[in-house]
């Protein structure tokens, strides 16, 4: 939430802020960018401002169960690219194998079921850090306060069980309050620590073999993709409907979750199609 509040904090300081709410137009967003772009900021760091003044309108929206213009969401295509283009990293081959065992190394040892349940539940870092004892009850945990500005449930596996039973256990663990005792700076930093143990290994382990390694191997994958993962791994194995998988992921626009649906469709499709009979005489 710190790098939320900074930039809302920076966006206050320009004319945007102290318009009306219903007067926000596509004008005053374009207006907008070109001020921060003159003051030298990059594409992906004008896009993040975008994303943070998008998600206020959408939780405003939200709490005041009325109709609350987003321009943001009205630029136009080759506008909205600023927004940064949209991301469908997934595990490559050993990667998961090769992080795992790295956080497993960790010396925080809560980052491990933490870790575990990010994969297990799609939920996001902020909504697990903020998740208490008290909101969990048999195979459902209730992630308050979520990004869109609503509580909404975590459908907890049997895996993901097992991850907070682990944790319940622990003498050390109180009796209430929050679940984990971790900070975001915690995540990050440990995540990236274990990502560079990981690189290691993986390189170590192809010399040993004396194979070539994958170009790229974990040095692009972020810690929010463990949700794009866990939501994709869940679109193809266990939820075929759009509204289960909404439930599953917390989104509350279909057109979210309609890519995750599209690609399980797409190779559904392609196993259907015959080879091509061949030719005749």
């Amino acid at each position: 939430m710190y790098s939320e509040t900074y930039q809302i904090r920076k966006i206050q300081g320009y004319p945007l802020a102290r318009q009306p709410v219903m007067a926000l137009s596509v004008p005053t967003v374009r207006m907008f960018m070109r001020s921060l772009s003159a003051g030298g900021l990059s594409a992906s760091t004008i896009g993040k401002y975008l994303s943070t003044i998008s998600a206020c309108l959408k939780w405003s929206k939200g709490k005041l169960s009325q109709e609350i213009p987003n321009p943001v969401l009205e630029l136009p295509p080759e506008e909205r690219r600023t927004l940064g283009a949209e991301r469908h990293r997934r595990f490559l081959p050993g990667e998961e194998f090769h992080l795992l065992a790295a956080i497993k190394r960790l010396r925080n040892s809560e980052l491990l079921p933490f870790y575990q349940l990010s994969l297990e539940t799609g939920a996001r870092r902020g909504e697990l850090l903020r998740l208490q004892w008290a909101d969990i009850e048999g195979s459902v945990a209730m992630a308050r306060d979520s990004k869109n500005g609503h509580d909404r449930p975590l459908l907890l596996s049997s895996a993901a069980m097992e991850a907070l039973e682990s944790l319940r256990q622990r003498p050390e663990q109180p009796a209430g309050g929050k679940v984990f005792a971790l900070t975001k700076e915690n995540v990050v930093g440990r995540f990236t620590q274990a990502k560079r143990w990981a690189m290691r290994s993986y390189v170590a382990e192809c010399a040993e073999r004396g194979v070539k390694p994958l170009p790229g191997f974990l040095a692009d994958f972020r810690y929010h993709d463990l949700r794009r993962e866990a939501i994709s791994t869940a679109a193809e194995q266990a939820l075929s409907g759009e509204l289960d998988l909404l439930r599953f992921s917390g989104h509350r626009d279909a057109r979210s979750i309609r890519p995750y649906l599209k690609r399980k469709d797409d190779a559904r499709l392609a196993a259907r199609l015959p080879g091509r009979a061949p030719p005749a005489q």
